[in-house]
């Protein structure tokens, strides 16, 4: 997995704030999409946080799948990886079907699945540009 591509990805994804502010659902957010709890922020702290989160968004991802995991190309973990940051592991968690079929080996129905979501639905320039990395594989 190219960390470094997933990295510049996921900042341009979520853009960058040095100043905490509300995100659409209401939960103080700072630096790359990192929820806050207090204010005592700086670029140096908001860059090791996301360090931080993709690191455990890598393991939850692999936790989910098991050993499916290990049959995906770089790309597609990237992609399940950048799903479990912008999501949390709970909501990421939810996308059974599209786990279901990446488990039986149909990774063109996994992408359908994909689209079929309200995930795509709320941000459809994010989502398209990740299936279209998870079909080209």
């Amino acid at each position: 997995m190219n960390l470094d591509a997933l990295t510049n990805r996921i900042k341009l994804h979520e853009g960058y704030s040095a100043d905490p502010y509300k995100d659409h659902l209401g939960f103080w957010t700072v630096g790359y999409g990192h929820l806050i709890h207090d204010y005592i922020t700086s670029h140096a702290r908001h860059d090791a946080w996301l360090e931080a989160d993709i690191s455990r968004s890598v393991h939850e991802a692999q936790r989910w799948l098991g050993s499916v995991w290990d049959d995906l190309s770089d790309t597609r973990r990237e992609v399940v990886v950048e799903l479990f940051f912008q999501l949390g592991g709970p909501r990421a968690r939810s996308f059974k079907r599209f786990k279901a079929e990446v488990v039986a080996g149909d990774l063109f129905k996994a992408a359908l699945e994909l689209r079929d979501s309200r995930w795509y639905q709320q941000v459809p320039v994010r989502a398209g540009e990740m299936i279209g990395l998870w079909e080209k594989g």
